[in-house]
């Protein structure tokens, strides 16, 4: 399965909400797919909770994801399966996170979150099209920093992350990083906001990459 094909079926479900006031959006559903493999399985209301939605919200997350294969639910609780598990492996290929981080530098608001996007070169990602993206789907804002040579770049504001602030650059460091990884750092007034819209901007931006790759 290409990166590509797990954002079709994750849009898939997105969409088929839309027949109603949507109730969720694709942060919601990829966040899930993170959710549901870390804590496997889940109630129904620790899921609910993880990702900030109402009892109708993921009671139509749930049917629109069972509906697709992506994951069964029991007596036990909700996890994933057969397709869903594909997906979410694949995802984390590229994906790492989201990791909370204390943060005074590049700190905005009361909760600050980390995605590490893997493999995806950096001119691809647009610093201020995902900050606009973070900010649309709930977050205060955003950072995309840049992991060369061991250090953090924040492309045109600082070549050097630890000459401006050693602490955020050990707090990102220590998160494990690879040379070339892209670091996503979303601000937001909730862990759970920052979470979500985060999730959103990266499978949005990422959706939009892989189809101009097809299209080539």
């Amino acid at each position: 399965m290409t990166l590509e094909e797990v954002f079709k079926v994750l849009v898939k479900v997105v969409e088929e909400d839309e027949t109603r006031p949507k109730s969720f959006h694709i942060g919601h559903v990829v966040l899930a797919m993170f959710e549901l493999d870390r804590e496997k399985p889940v109630s129904r209301e620790k899921l609910s909770s993880l990702l900030g939605l109402g009892g109708g919200a993921i009671r139509s997350l749930l049917t629109r994801l069972n509906l697709n294969h992506l994951i069964s639910i029991t007596y036990r609780g909700i996890r994933l399966r057969g397709i869903g598990i594909e997906i979410n492996k694949k995802l984390r290929e590229t994906i790492s996170g989201p990791f909370e981080v204390s943060l005074e530098y590049l700190n905005v608001d009361a909760y600050n979150i980390a995605f590490i996007i893997k493999g995806i070169e950096k001119e691809k990602l647009k610093p201020l099209e995902i900050r606009d993206l973070v900010v649309k789907f709930g977050g205060t804002g955003a950072t995309l920093c840049t992991y060369i040579e061991d250090k953090i770049e924040i492309p045109f504001v600082i070549d050097d992350l630890a000459k401006q602030s050693p602490h955020d650059y050990y707090a990102i460091k220590k998160l494990g990083l690879n040379e070339g990884d892209l670091i996503l750092i979303v601000s937001a007034p909730s862990l759970v906001s920052a979470k979500v819209s985060g999730a959103a901007a990266i499978a949005i931006a990422l959706q939009k990459i892989e189809q101009k790759k097809s299209s080539y």
